[in-house]
């Protein structure tokens, strides 16, 4: 079973990760690219990335292993265990990897070296891919129906919702956080934690 997007590497090949522990590399014409998948320790469920400071695929798998692979052979280069499985999709900006735990720890973690930067436990399960601007900060979901505001300092802000969320919050041009919650509203926030505008009521639960 496939349940992750492929990620898109620079030579227009793909990288895919199945339940059965494998990272398959393919090239456009549906060829395989490796001498055979990358057998890893646990199912893949998130999306793998390619970090183009370190040049490798960084990929998470469900036994809460951060890999780092080499894009042209299929070889593991290096691991992490993270102590918890990712609660959406792992994210990469400036040569971090931002990592988002069941257990409840957003962790940055250095793409080139896989050496935990920083690391802070928030209240619940986080259950989104963390969205990262420009200076560094990552939007976070979590199941105490909040989503925080985070940087190498700590926790800068947090807006409760009123049910749980598992949308992953998108940042738009302007700086602007955006983000949905199962209580059926979409929500707007500043960068700085104030609202951008009133909640907008869709209905249903938004995933």
């Amino acid at each position: 079973e496939i349940w992750a997007a492929p990620a898109r590497l620079p030579d227009d090949s793909i990288a895919l990760g199945n339940f059965h522990s494998r990272l398959y590399g393919v090239n456009p014409d549906g060829d395989e690219n490796w001498a055979g998948p990358t057998v890893l320790g646990g199912a893949v469920q998130e999306t793998p990335v390619y970090d183009p400071a370190s040049g490798r695929v960084m990929v998470a798998t469900l036994a809460g292993i951060l890999y780092a692979v080499d894009p042209d052979t299929g070889v593991i280069e290096d691991s992490r265990d993270m102590n918890a499985p990712p609660g959406g999709d792992i994210t990469v900006s400036d040569g971090l990897v931002y990592y988002a735990g069941y257990d409840g720890w957003l962790t940055a973690v250095n793409a080139a070296t896989l050496v935990i930067v920083w690391a802070h436990e928030l209240p619940d399960i986080l259950s989104t891919a963390p969205a990262v601007d420009n200076s560094g900060t990552a939007y976070v979901g979590c199941l105490d129906h909040s989503v925080y505001a985070v940087n190498a300092g700590g926790v800068l802000w947090s807006e409760e919702t009123g049910d749980q969320v598992w949308s992953s919050p998108a940042i738009g041009p302007a700086g602007g956080v955006y983000f949905g919650s199962n209580d059926g509203h979409v929500y707007g926030m500043n960068p700085d934690g104030t609202t951008k505008w009133s909640p907008s009521f869709i209905g249903g639960e938004i995933w």
